[in-house]
């Protein structure tokens, strides 16, 4: 479709769609019939009007039968009102499928329906499209804390542990890792081995955005895990 920057676009149609209550006749000799309790179906049953005796059953070899449903809710001041939409599907057991290319007034061939308008919904609604930077990326420990934490208006890659980066070392308690070189020596060890690599989501001491902290005990250990951050970052 060539909207937002994508050349694609999902659709989802349904056709044949019929409203059935107790009682009414689905197929030909074949009758719906619901059992409720309270605001909900307890059974669904498809009964023959008449006799069968020396008769072809095809309806079961055929078409496959399912009770679903899809909750939504909606505040109200301080009310959260929920609606359950419960529906029973009748699926053919095995669909068949033919494509067609259609515009807008189009009919559909064989039906007595035709494309009166499309109806565009993305998923995910919003999608990042990388731009060209324009400042560098990079900022000091020491610029980040004078602005103020609070002021921290996108997502943090940190380099280094609590000892050597005043951001770390005030984000440890969210990152749950160790503010000293003795604890930090303690948990992790030192040399390579003791690498990390510790993503939270959103840090609610930024403003929610994400943290990455890439850190060790020592030079080594920093080291290991920015080399293991970078060779998975180059196999995406």
């Amino acid at each position: 479709m060539g909207i937002a920057g994508t050349n694609t676009v999902r659709l989802q149609v349904y056709t044949n769609l019929k409203t059935f209550k107790s009682g009414d006749e689905i197929s030909d000799g074949w009758v719906a019939k619901f059992h409720t309790d309270g605001d909900y179906i307890k059974w669904f049953a498809i009964e023959n009007e008449d006799s069968l005796e020396g008769k072809e059953i095809k309806l079961f070899d055929t078409y496959k039968v399912d009770y679903t449903g899809t909750i939504k809710e909606k505040e109200k001041g301080k009310v959260t009102y929920a609606v359950l939409k419960a529906y029973v599907a009748i699926d053919p057991l095995e669909r068949q499928y033919k494509e067609l290319t259609l515009g807008i007034g189009d009919e559909i061939e064989d039906t007595a329906y035709s494309i009166k308008d499309v109806d565009v919904e993305f998923e995910p609604k919003e999608t990042y499209i990388p731009k060209k930077l324009t400042e560098p990326i990079t900022v000091l420990d020491t610029e980040i804390m004078e602005q103020g934490l609070e002021n921290v208006d996108s997502n943090l890659i940190l380099v280094g542990g609590p000892v050597v980066n005043k951001v770390t070392a005030a984000l440890a308690e969210d990152l749950g890792v160790p503010t000293t070189y003795d604890e930090w020596k303690e948990k992790f060890g030192t040399g390579a081995d003791s690498g990390q690599i510790i993503y939270k989501e959103k840090c609610s001491k930024i403003g929610g955005y994400g943290v990455l902290l890439v850190a060790g005990t020592d030079r080594e250990g920093t080291r290991a895990a920015a080399e293991a951050l970078l060779e998975y970052i180059s196999k995406l």
